[in-house]
């Protein structure tokens, strides 16, 4: 069992610095160009990934540690980001549908 809870946490962590590259040049990309219209977009996506990455981060603790109660800790936390970072993300591209039909029209 120990290699299984070994080798799950080592995946973790080569996913989670894949996301965490990921998530940095999206952060990184909104905030170097705010004018752009899809800066709203970049920023929320690149603070998912980072969040995803934290998550990550306790659920992997909470398997080498065996602990049950960090893991559904960490499984709260990722649930709870997923859904709250998916509304602003659907939230910001019907605004941004809208408005190019709208332009579209008034055109």
């Amino acid at each position: 069992m120990l290699a299984i809870t070994l080798w799950f946490g080592v995946l973790l962590a080569i996913g989670a610095l894949a996301l965490l590259a990921g998530g940095l040049r999206q952060l990184g990309r909104g905030l170097a160009h705010p004018d752009h219209p899809d800066a709203p977009l970049w920023l929320v996506r690149g603070l998912r990934e980072v969040l995803l990455v934290i998550c990550g981060a306790v659920i992997g603790v909470g398997a080498w540690l065996g602990s049950e109660a960090v893991w559904m800790l960490g499984l709260v936390l990722l649930a709870e980001e997923l859904y709250e970072t998916g509304v602003v993300v659907l939230v910001l591209e019907r605004g941004r549908a809208q408005n190019e039909t709208v332009s579209c029209k008034t055109a």
